[in-house]
């Protein structure tokens, strides 16, 4: 198990890399000074959520409410910003896909109310943030899928800034099962 500071670590390392990456292309464009200013801001900048799913039960009608917990590892005040999400899984590996549902059935975003959804955290700060879900009386049975994503924006330079600011969004999933009577149905198209 990682603490903080095996967290910290470990996220140092990935944004030096990637530091280190962006310098080399950087000084092969001739661009040096423009963007190795957006280099260290993104070294300061990061966010960890945890936990990083829920697996909710709830009825159709009914009001579920929990908390998650967000960590600022590093030295610089962040502002991040709250927002629900649906997701969908894609390849033979499950990958996660952060987007609208492509049908209303399985959305569970516009169900989701997040508090507070904008904030400020302090260098070494944690923020608790609620989310309520309230599911209509008529949902549909099933598994709904959600995510909340937490938002820090890239710092760009002052006046006159010429080149890449970083954002970085992390989420925790919400698997939601509404309870009821749902409707299966599994039929052979082809087969040869």
């Amino acid at each position: 198990m990682y603490d903080e500071s095996d967290m910290r670590r470990s996220a140092a390392g990935v944004f030096i890399m990637i530091g280190m990456r962006l310098c080399f292309l950087v000084l092969m464009g001739g661009g040096t000074l423009v963007l190795l200013g957006g280099v260290a801001q993104a070294q300061r900048t990061g966010i960890t959520i945890s936990p990083l799913n829920f697996e909710l039960t709830a009825n159709p009608g009914e009001t579920v409410t929990n908390k998650l917990v967000l960590y600022n590892p590093t030295d610089a005040m962040i502002t991040v910003g709250m927002q629900s999400e649906d997701f969908a899984v894609a390849g033979e590996a499950g990958q996660v896909i952060v987007e609208p549902a492509e049908t209303e059935s399985y959305s569970l975003a516009r169900w989701i109310k997040i508090v507070p959804d904008i904030f400020t955290l302090e260098p070494q700060g944690r923020q608790i943030v609620e989310f309520t879900i309230e599911v209509p009386l008529n949902a549909e049975p099933g598994g709904h899928y959600g995510s909340l994503l937490a938002s820090v924006g890239g710092v760009a330079g002052g006046e006159g800034f010429v080149g890449a600011a970083i954002s970085q969004k992390v989420a925790s999933l919400v698997l939601l099962s509404v309870s009821g009577e749902a409707r299966e149905d599994l039929g052979i198209k082809e087969f040869s």
